[in-house]
């Protein structure tokens, strides 16, 4: 049987939006609107009923740049690659609510990275659809039944790629996908997410992603113009709307070096030429879950400032296997004062129970050890030195990557990132993360064949 594949041409698209309909590339119709010269604005807004004005104020239509208004085709996935800042998250959102208040979705579905980033970025955050809906048409989060409920009875289904099996079964007609490139178990979800894009005549998927080299991404790519419409933007395309301290610290630091590309601009790298770790080797010896150790260590890169845009304290979990490879069970860095930093610190010893914790005393000296143990003086502390730079610390950890000797139980986004964009010379702030992951394994991988107990004061 020959199956037949619609081409972009031969789409019609349901919103009924046209060419002229959309707004100048990087514009929005408000901002078109703040270019006029004053009595051409009045012109137009006293063409406008009251309702109608009132109605536009709020609505996304006149608020969205070009590049964040849906394809006028009718495309099967909308794929929005874009750098940070782009307004990935805000467009997603607005899209899945317009389909409900349009009454184009009845069964719609929102799949994020994590339950965390679900509830802080997909439903509440500022740019979330219980902060975006119109309060003539706010659903009602239902946590317990992990759903949204719209005014008119129709379900919004809520899942993470912690649990593509909750996929088994559910009949959607529209879906958001948010960080696809970040999901923890991606290509399960994706797989189980596709099965469940069968209600309706013209089922449709948002992916809003930043780029990260992942396979799935490039066969949605190869799909282009046949039943994938791909949005690329740059985090300058949004720079109005973005703080300036955003604007400073982000652009800034990549602005003029490799991962300008990928981290502003939003282009898809395979990987990063001279970094010491890439996403395919994460992947390939990645674990669902950590088997017998022998060893377990929490590993810290203290700061002692915890002012704003100071550096984080790095935090990583780390254990030794049976089978003398290393294993990553979790990365805890935050931005908190000593006490604060050392409260979790203490707290993961404790939960995991851990022999050592192993922190770096440049920063701060035997101040370390004294504030974890004025938490509790029964935490076995080693103090390490930092007698070499950074990369040559951290060049033998990355050959037990590409060993094979190390696994990552799970997926550990901000870590993986920090270690993906680790290039010598090119990141001006400290890699806090992977400064606690290398002394961890480390500590672990040096000294394989020891079991050090765990001590306790008597």
């Amino acid at each position: 049987m020959s199956v037949q594949v619609q081409t972009k041409e031969a789409f019609v698209s349901p919103s009924g939006l046209t060419e002229e309909m959309l707004p100048p590339p990087h514009k929005s119709w408000n901002m078109v609107l703040g270019e006029l010269n004053e009595a051409q604005r009045d012109a137009i807004l006293e063409s406008l009923n009251d309702d109608e004005a009132i109605s536009a104020c709020g609505d996304w239509f006149f608020s969205a740049r070009r590049e964040q208004m849906p394809p006028i085709w009718n495309w099967f996935i909308w794929l929005i690659m874009a750098g940070r800042g782009f307004g990935k998250t805000w467009t997603g959102s607005h899209w899945l609510v317009n389909e409900h208040v349009e009454g184009r979705a009845k069964n719609s579905g929102i799949v994020a990275a994590t339950s965390s980033d679900l509830r802080k970025y997909c439903l509440e955050g500022s740019s979330g659809i219980l902060s975006l809906a119109p309060n003539s048409f706010r659903p009602i989060h239902q946590p317990s039944n992990t759903r949204l409920v719209w005014p008119d009875g129709a379900i919004t289904l809520l899942f993470t790629s912690e649990e593509p099996e909750r996929l088994r079964g559910p009949n959607l007609d529209k879906a958001w996908c948010d960080e696809l490139a970040a999901w923890r178990r991606l290509e399960d979800t994706w797989t189980m997410l596709q099965m469940c894009m069968r209600l309706g005549s013209q089922p449709q998927l948002v992916v809003t992603t930043t780029p990260r080299p992942k396979a799935t991404l490039r066969n949605l790519l190869d799909r282009r113009d046949v039943d994938v419409a791909v949005t690329a933007g740059s985090t300058h395309d949004n720079v109005q709307n973005l703080a300036g301290r955003f604007v400073q610290e982000v652009i800034a630091q990549y602005s003029g070096t490799k991962l300008e590309r990928q981290e502003i601009y939003g282009e898809l790298l395979d990987e990063f030429e001279g970094a010491l770790w890439n996403y395919s080797i994460l992947d390939r010896f990645r674990v669902p879950e950590v088997p017998n150790t022998t060893r377990l260590v929490v590993a810290v890169d203290p700061a002692i400032s915890s002012d704003e845009g100071a550096d984080l304290t790095g935090i990583v979990v780390a254990a030794l296997g049976e089978n003398k490879h290393g294993y990553i069970l979790g990365d805890h860095s935050l931005r908190a004062s000593p006490e604060r930093w050392a409260t979790k610190v203490v707290g993961l010893y404790n939960e995991f129970k851990a022999s050592l914790v192993v922190a770096e005393k440049n920063q701060g000296g035997e101040m370390v050890e004294a504030t974890i143990h004025a938490i509790d003086k029964d935490v076995n502390v080693s103090l390490v030195h930092a007698s070499k730079a950074k990369v040559t610390r951290a060049e033998p950890i990355a050959a037990f990557y590409e060993q094979g000797r190390v696994h990552h139980v799970g997926t550990h986004k901000d870590l993986e990132d920090q270690m993906c964009l680790f290039l010598p010379g090119e990141i001006k702030k400290s890699p806090d993360r992977v400064d606690a992951l290398v002394w961890g394994l480390t500590e672990l991988m040096a000294n394989a064949n020891q079991t050090a107990p765990r001590l306790r004061s008597l």
